[in-house]
Protein backbone atom coordinates (compact mmCIF):
# COMPACT_ATOMS: atom_id res chain seq x y z
CA UNK A 1 0.00 0.00 0.00
CA UNK A 2 2.82 2.38 0.92
CA UNK A 3 4.44 1.94 -2.51
CA UNK A 4 1.14 2.46 -4.35
CA UNK A 5 0.56 5.73 -2.46
CA UNK A 6 4.15 6.82 -3.12
CA UNK A 7 3.73 6.23 -6.87
CA UNK A 8 0.81 8.66 -6.85
CA UNK A 9 2.67 11.26 -4.80
CA UNK A 10 0.51 10.68 -1.72
CA UNK A 11 3.05 10.11 1.04
CA UNK A 12 3.80 12.72 3.66
CA UNK A 13 4.93 11.34 6.99
CA UNK A 14 5.51 14.78 8.49
CA UNK A 15 2.02 16.28 8.14
CA UNK A 16 -0.31 13.67 6.67
CA UNK A 17 -4.01 14.23 6.15
CA UNK A 18 -4.69 10.51 6.66
CA UNK A 19 -3.30 7.63 8.69
CA UNK A 20 -4.03 4.59 6.51
CA UNK A 21 -3.85 1.11 8.04
CA UNK A 22 -4.03 -2.09 6.00
CA UNK A 23 -3.09 -5.72 6.41
CA UNK A 24 0.47 -6.95 6.41
CA UNK A 25 3.70 -6.81 8.35
CA UNK A 26 4.39 -3.06 8.14
CA UNK A 27 3.08 -2.12 11.59
CA UNK A 28 5.89 -1.46 14.06
CA UNK A 29 6.08 0.36 17.36
CA UNK A 30 7.56 3.32 15.46
CA UNK A 31 4.75 3.48 12.86
CA UNK A 32 2.14 3.01 15.58
CA UNK A 33 3.63 5.90 17.60
CA UNK A 34 3.89 8.13 14.53
CA UNK A 35 0.29 7.40 13.52
CA UNK A 36 -1.09 8.00 17.00
CA UNK A 37 0.68 11.34 17.25
CA UNK A 38 -0.53 12.42 13.81
CA UNK A 39 -4.10 11.54 14.80
CA UNK A 40 -3.89 13.36 18.14
CA UNK A 41 -1.82 16.42 17.23
CA UNK A 42 -2.01 16.63 13.45
CA UNK A 43 -5.74 16.17 12.93
CA UNK A 44 -5.17 13.28 10.50
CA UNK A 45 -8.15 11.05 9.73
CA UNK A 46 -7.96 7.30 10.46
CA UNK A 47 -8.60 5.12 7.39
CA UNK A 48 -8.68 1.31 7.36
CA UNK A 49 -8.76 -1.08 4.42
CA UNK A 50 -11.22 -3.45 6.11
CA UNK A 51 -12.65 -4.23 9.55
CA UNK A 52 -11.84 -7.96 9.56
CA UNK A 53 -10.40 -8.98 12.95
CA UNK A 54 -8.63 -12.04 11.51
CA UNK A 55 -7.95 -13.77 8.21
CA UNK A 56 -6.84 -17.23 7.17
CA UNK A 57 -3.23 -17.77 6.16
CA UNK A 58 -0.41 -20.27 6.03
CA UNK A 59 2.96 -20.29 7.76
CA UNK A 60 5.56 -22.93 7.00
CA UNK A 61 2.90 -25.05 5.34
CA UNK A 62 0.53 -24.85 8.33
CA UNK A 63 -2.89 -23.23 8.31
CA UNK A 64 -2.93 -20.32 10.75
CA UNK A 65 -4.99 -17.30 11.70
CA UNK A 66 -3.45 -13.89 10.95
CA UNK A 67 -4.44 -10.49 12.32
CA UNK A 68 -6.76 -8.72 9.90
CA UNK A 69 -7.17 -5.02 9.16
CA UNK A 70 -9.54 -4.56 12.09
CA UNK A 71 -7.04 -5.98 14.56
CA UNK A 72 -4.22 -3.83 13.19
CA UNK A 73 -6.18 -0.58 13.28
CA UNK A 74 -7.54 -1.24 16.79
CA UNK A 75 -4.48 0.16 18.66
CA UNK A 76 -4.80 3.47 16.80
CA UNK A 77 -8.49 3.76 17.67
CA UNK A 78 -7.95 2.69 21.29
CA UNK A 79 -5.10 5.13 21.89
CA UNK A 80 -6.79 8.13 20.29
CA UNK A 81 -10.55 7.63 20.57
CA UNK A 82 -10.75 8.23 16.81
CA UNK A 83 -13.21 5.97 14.98
CA UNK A 84 -11.75 4.59 11.73
CA UNK A 85 -13.41 4.93 8.36
CA UNK A 86 -13.16 1.64 6.43
CA UNK A 87 -12.88 2.03 2.69
CA UNK A 88 -12.40 -1.58 1.56
CA UNK A 89 -14.89 -4.31 2.26
CA UNK A 90 -18.28 -3.01 3.21
CA UNK A 91 -19.17 -3.37 6.85
CA UNK A 92 -22.16 -5.55 7.59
Amino acid sequence: MREALRQHGIEDATEPDYAIVGEGQGLTYETLTLGINRLVFGQAKLIGTNPDPVLDGTWNGQDIVLPGGGALIAPFAAATGVEPLFIGKPER
